[in-house]
């Protein structure tokens, strides 16, 4: 009985230490500034207006407010490090967490968000949330038309939110300019819901290659043009 007690507590504890919920870890502008990698994710949760004055380089837009927020930021590839941010690290916090709820590798919170980043004397960039290379919808008909009309299709999801999409834009269009014979379909997921459900697009930005209308090749995450320009040959 002893023996059986003792086995049955250390069940409870693995049960429990595998139950406990990923922490954020709180760190400075400058702390922010040392430590951020190329790979790692950089989300301003402020509103457009608050955006409009400039951001951190490189940074994801997903306001806080928006009705569509927590599904926004279900769709963040969860093994990346995401380093949160806002005006003066209220929202941040609140976000930070949630996205520790949602299984993210790591998160952190930059406390005192921009007016801490301003105080310490760091730049800012001119925002870019609007730009319109992204399909606002497409329907499923449309889509299978193009791949059955097209011997390959490359298709993107992605958002106008997402900066590591953004970073794959001029990838693509040289891929695009590279091979005029290769239909390429880039569908925003804030428009095309039922699409990405479809197709199981859980993170963005995601691709798949499409040839003799059977799907040869998908992925998720930046990726080298290279081997992207092997898979279209």
């Amino acid at each position: 009985m002893k023996n059986i007690l003792i086995l049955l507590f250390a069940s409870i504890s693995i049960i429990s230490c595998s139950q406990k919920k990923q922490e954020t870890q709180n760190i400075s502008v400058l702390e922010f500034k040392n430590s951020k990698t190329e790979n790692a994710i950089i989300l301003d949760v402020r509103t457009e207006e608050e955006i409009s004055q400039g951001q951190i380089e490189g940074a994801s837009s997903l306001d806080f407010y928006s009705s569509s927020f927590e599904n926004s930021l279900s769709l963040i590839q969860k093994e990346k490090e995401v380093f949160v941010y806002c005006q003066s690290g209220g929202r941040s916090k609140k976000a930070a967490k949630l996205l520790a709820q949602m299984g993210q590798f790591k998160v952190y919170n930059v406390e005192g968000g921009i007016r801490a980043w301003k105080e310490n004397g760091f730049e800012l960039t001119p925002a870019d949330i609007n730009n319109g290379n992204t399909n606002l919808e497409v329907s499923q008909d449309s889509l299978n038309n193009i791949i059955a009309q097209n011997q390959t299709t490359f298709i993107s999801f992605q958002t106008k939110w997402c900066a590591p999409c953004r970073k794959m834009d001029p990838v693509i269009a040289k891929l695009k300019e590279a091979n005029p014979e290769v239909a390429f379909i880039k569908i925003d997921m804030d428009k095309n819901d039922a699409l990405a459900k479809q197709f199981q697009v859980k993170s963005i930005p995601t691709f798949f290659v499409y040839k003799n209308q059977k799907e040869s090749w998908s992925a998720t995450g930046v990726q080298e043009s290279e081997v992207l320009q092997k898979l279209l040959d």
